[in-house]
């Protein structure tokens, strides 16, 4: 028994000695100890089987890539007048935009999102591979406008259509896994947003899609092929989107800005519902 004061209380002499075994019996608990009781929803089932950082340091990896890709081929391009100047600067602003605003729903989502998943993870990757190659399709039709590539135009928009519609495809896929109630990923009043955000990415993967058949390339509207104005209309939905939320949002159908579609604050940091925060003493 260690010596005790008059008090009947340990000497400070043994506290050294009583830490030390604290801590390694701390060390010693098992992973498996610190997860969520049973009963809690899914969002609070997240556990360290895939590693979160790298899925998500691999993911801006690739969209880097392809923003410094579509740069590259910027730079190596030789316009000889203003008009080709213009046409240059278009083709990297429409590459840049398209993947930056597939970056922003892509992060949206995959801030309150689980990866754990198998099927999750897979189609990330694929998202991720479908991505990657944005920069090559899309030079593809550049080259082949300007007739230095043996592939023919419509065939190069074609697959570049597919491509575009495979990533607001599975954009939607991994919204709609938000939306589903008995998951509990995210708070019952973000639902409509995350809905109206699915829906809205389903029409331009549709767009997309639909712009890939041979009859929008051969149709034209003063000059501009219908393929391409299609591509343009899904810019358009966004807009419209957003239309409906300030509509909503006025009759009272969705929560106001202090939360925006993937549940981010006002601050810009992600919400995850599904844990409480400690509340900042007085």
């Amino acid at each position: 028994m260690p010596p005790t004061d008059a008090r009947g209380s340990t000497s400070s002499g043994w506290q050294p000695i009583k830490l030390a075994k604290d801590i390694r019996a701390a060390s010693a608990v098992p992973a498996v100890a610190l997860s969520t009781p049973a009963g809690g929803s899914e969002g609070q089932k997240r556990s360290d089987a895939t590693p979160r950082p790298r899925i998500q340091a691999l993911s801006d990896l690739i969209f880097g890539l392809a923003l410094s890709i579509g740069a590259i081929l910027l730079i190596s391009s030789r316009p000889t007048d203003a008009l080709g100047l213009a046409e240059s600067l278009l083709g990297y602003g429409w590459s840049f935009f398209m993947i930056a605003l597939i970056w922003l729903r892509y992060t949206r989502v995959m801030s309150v999102l689980p990866v754990e998943d198998e099927r999750l993870v897979s189609m990330n990757m694929v998202l991720l591979f479908l991505v990657s190659i944005e920069p090559y399709l899309f030079n593809l039709i550049a080259t082949s406008a300007a007739g230095t590539a043996q592939i023919d135009s419509g065939t190069a928009t074609s697959v570049f259509a597919l491509d575009m519609g495979s990533i607001f495809l599975i954009l939607s896929y991994f919204t709609h896994v938000l939306t589903i109630e008995d998951r509990k990923l995210i708070p019952k009043e973000l639902l409509k947003r995350y809905r109206l955000l699915r829906d809205s990415t389903v029409a331009s993967s549709a767009m997309f899609y639909v712009s890939a058949l041979p009859i929008f390339w051969a149709i034209s509207i003063y000059g501009v092929e219908l393929r391409v104005v299609l591509w343009l209309l899904t810019f358009a939905t966004v807009a419209v989107r957003r239309g409906v939320e300030v509509r909503k949002q006025d009759a009272g159908g969705l929560p106001g800005q202090g939360q925006d579609m993937a549940g981010e604050g006002s601050a810009g940091k992600p919400v995850l519902p599904t844990r409480v925060r400690p509340q900042a003493s007085p």
